[in-house]
């Protein structure tokens, strides 16, 4: 981004003397401590934007605007964060100047690049002490290990070298176990405007979804709350505005302050260099440039808003979407007195009208969790999370509840911001009016003719069945723990079934709570494990159940472990090697030769480990092996104590954070003659 600069011609009258201001030697550390450390407030999500806005970049420059960069997220058994991207790399002197110099950019002759301020490329040092750099530039591939050594100042060394075809750059970051979570948290807050985004590999069940904007044209557009009443977005960068730091007329400060989370929040889309970041570029800079670009912006937004919500309303395919997005963007443009209209009528509400589509019906909804047909929710209102299900006399009147929660438990819809709702009409003619009425057309509207109930056939038995309480398990995003556990009936004698005993709604086993089930499920569903109902039994109840009960917990570990056995080796080793093993560890018993076969059998082992392979597999490992692995782990290290014992150089050197390819080359010669 081009920095803007102002000649600045300065008259000085009389002998006067000067000095110009720097930075003494004996202080950089000091210096570059505070641009490393202070410079951030949220560290996790400058390390996501600082590195791949830079790689964003990279490939704007080399025409690559359509292609996304790759990122790959830290997980239990691999703790890197890394960015790639394929454009032209840099080559070596390139490296040395811009990750080793404070304030060095080639940026700052365009606005079609982010970066300017010669900091985002170190910014991995307020969170690390050191972190990896590989360029792929002109058929050859460097590593270079840039870190903090004992001066404070920092330092970047090449490590390692070799032949390419490949270009670009990649940063490897390693995040601290403990900040997984909230760093993978912060991927998707931070990264959710890159256009393109970012292709997320290592991790199958985790991408990145784009923000999705309400009202929408090519300067500003309308979206769900973000940070603040009003976003400035510029180059994939979002930036909360301070309103009040804009200068703004009161007319216009007044329709656009508000303080309450209801509304959604205003994205102005800023070109790069209309407004001025931050040196963090966590907010702006509230110079004479960015106020102005920002009152134009919201000044216009005023006189445009009417048209834009009516463009919106009118692009709709039924009247029943135009409600959704009456309801979404409500409280967004009433500051502006809009009413928006859709095919000549005004939408002034959200409450789908069943009274005027004059065919005979009654109605029941879901509510405080259960099926009734009192006024508390008289209306239906037009939302993605409103379903309808319809029933007409092609099936029983007394399963239209079986049959919509069977549908509801088959597509997961168990929120509690979901509104259901059963409309019984009296034959196919009036479903086929109502679902093709312009009040109704658009909706989540479902069929309950087309929810299958499973038939259970009777056992022919001498033996009269007892039916007796319990409760199928399902997933719930509430924490009452009651709302895990449907009621059910059972026989506690001759059913066959996989049961958990429950205390007070909640496992009293070696499954710890309810939301700890629904994980070894997904985890046993990943490794391809069959995962059947399970019932809950009251855990005073627990002796009277037959020899064709069988416990959950001990069913699912042992499947989900033979599975992993059989099928996971390459997982194993992983896991194993990364438990055992610290990263200098690991490269200094990768280089060495050894003459005692268990100690081959080991490096073999470590050579042979494959990092990338199904981010469930992994935790699934963790879940259910961990037990059985703890002993193998027990092996491996008495096999490492004993290398040790032979090499006592190798222990010395593993508790080093930072070892070269040089280094290796000597503790080979050293040990091995």
């Amino acid at each position: 981004m081009i920095i803007d600069s102002k000649d600045k011609t300065i008259e000085v009258h009389g002998d006067m003397t000067h000095e110009f201001f720097t930075v003494k030697e004996h202080n950089l550390a000091h210096i570059f401590g505070i641009l490393r450390g202070s410079l951030y407030s949220n560290k996790l999500s400058a390390i996501i934007r600082e590195y791949c806005t830079n790689a964003m970049d990279a490939h704007v420059q080399a025409g690559l605007n359509d292609k996304p960069i790759e990122i790959t997220l830290p997980n239990q058994l691999n703790n890197l964060f890394v960015v790639r991207d394929f454009g032209l790399g840099l080559s070596e002197s390139d490296i040395y100047n811009v990750f080793s110099s404070y304030g060095e950019s080639t940026k700052r002759g365009t606005n079609t690049q982010v970066g300017m301020l010669g900091i985002g490329s170190k910014s991995a040092f307020c969170y690390v002490e050191s972190f990896v750099i590989k360029s792929y530039h002109g058929g050859e591939e460097k590593t270079y290990n840039a870190y903090i050594d004992e001066t404070g100042i920092g330092v970047v060394s090449k490590v390692h070298e070799t032949t390419t075809d490949e270009t670009g750059l990649r940063i490897e970051i390693a995040i601290k176990s403990h900040d997984s979570w909230s760093f993978n948290r912060e991927i998707s807050n931070t990264l959710r405007f890159m256009n393109p985004v970012p292709n997320v590999v290592g991790r199958s069940n985790t991408s990145i979804e784009p923000f999705k904007f309400i009202v929408e044209n090519d300067k500003w557009a309308i979206g769900n709350w973000i940070d603040s009443r009003v976003i400035v977005l510029m180059g994939s960068i979002a930036y909360p505005v301070n309103l009040k730091a804009c200068n703004l007329p009161d007319e216009v400060y007044r329709v656009f302050n508000s303080n309450s989370s209801d509304y959604k929040s205003l994205i102005i889309k800023a070109q790069i260099g209309d407004v001025r970041p931050s040196a963090s570029r966590e907010s702006l800079e509230y110079n004479k440039q960015t106020c102005e670009f920002i009152t134009e912006t919201l000044v216009n937004i005023i006189d445009e808003m009417q048209s834009e919500v009516n463009k919106a309303i009118e692009s709709c395919n039924s009247v029943y979407d135009a409600r959704c997005i009456f309801n979404s963007i409500n409280n967004s443009f009433k500051a502006f007195g809009v009413t928006p209209t859709y095919e000549g009528e005004k939408i002034i509400s959200s409450v789908v009208q069943i009274g005027k589509i004059n065919i005979p019906y009654k109605k029941e909804c879901y509510d405080d969790g259960k099926w009734t047909t009192s006024s508390k929710q008289p209306n239906i209102f037009a939302r993605d999370e409103t379903y309808i299900f319809v029933r007409y006399d092609n099936i029983p009147r007394s399963s239209a509840r079986e049959r919509a929660d069977l549908w509801c438990k088959n597509s997961g819809v168990y929120k509690s911001d979901s509104h259901k709702h059963i409309i019984y009409l009296n034959n196919e003619d009036d479903f086929i009016a109502f679902k093709n009425h312009t009040e109704i057309k658009g909706a989540n509207l479902i069929d309950l003719s087309q929810v299958n109930l499973l038939k259970v056939r009777k056992k022919s038995s001498a033996i009269s069945s007892i039916k007796s309480p319990a409760y199928t398990y399902r997933n719930s995003y509430t924490t009452l723990n009651n709302s895990f556990w449907v009621p059910a009936e059972v026989d506690y004698k001759y059913d066959q079934n996989y049961y958990l005993a429950i205390n007070r709604f909640e496992p009293s086993g070696r499954i710890k709570n309810n939301l700890e089930i629904n994980r070894l499920m997904q985890y046993a569903r990943s490794l391809g494990v069959n995962v059947p109902t399970v019932y809950g039994v009251k855990k005073a109840d627990e002796p009277k159940l037959g020899s064709g009960w069988k416990d959950f917990a001990t069913y699912i570990y042992s499947e989900s472990l033979d599975v992993i056995l059989r099928n996971h080796s390459d997982a194993i080793k992983s896991y194993l090697t990364n438990r055992v093993f610290t990263n200098t560890e690991n490269i200094l018993l990768r280089n060495m030769t050894f003459t005692k076969q268990e100690h081959i059998d080991l490096q073999s082992q470590i050579l042979s480990v494959n990092h990338y392979f199904d981010s469930y597999v992994r935790d699934a490992i963790y879940w259910f092996a961990d037990d059985y692995l703890s002993k193998k782990v027990i092996e491996m290290e008495s096999v490492k104590k004993d290398i040790y014992k032979d090499y006592p150089m190798l222990n010395i050197l593993s508790r080093c954070s930072y070892l070269n390819e040089s280094d290796i080359d000597t503790v080979k010669q050293f040990i091995q003659g």
